[in-house]
């Protein structure tokens, strides 16, 4: 049995995975750079990056641009 973790919006890793951590550090880094593009376009960002970032989409919705 392998153990894994939970990132907010990712499915699960290996831990103990190199590739798992390169991985999941590129999907964090390129839904960021997707959520600063789409808040300097004034447009909301997509709800796939902002789980992925840990931020409940919902609560993004008061967010005024």
């Amino acid at each position: 049995m392998s153990a894994t973790h939970h990132t907010a919006g990712l499915e699960a890793r290996p831990r103990n995975s190199f590739f798992g951590g390169i991985g999941t550090m590129f999907a964090v880094l390129g839904a960021a750079r997707n959520a600063s593009a789409a808040a300097q376009a004034g447009r909301r960002p997509a709800a796939a990056d902002l789980r992925v970032l840990g931020i409940d989409p919902k609560s993004f919705d008061g967010v005024r641009f």
